[in-house]
């Protein structure tokens, strides 16, 4: 957003960029949930063997 505050642009002048940055946000999010479930699976998994 330091187009908008410097340039004195609009929001449509960074639409592209704003939509960009929330296409991140959700792989990210949607990535770390991969990772935690994954993660909880092998703690499971070592969890029974150790039983």
């Amino acid at each position: 957003m330091a187009q908008l505050d410097y340039m004195g642009g609009t929001l449509s002048d960074v639409l592209t960029e704003y939509r960009i940055l929330w296409c991140h946000v959700v792989v990210y999010f949607i990535v770390a949930c991969l990772v935690y479930r994954h993660q909880v699976n092998l703690a499971r998994q070592h969890a029974a063997e150790a039983e």
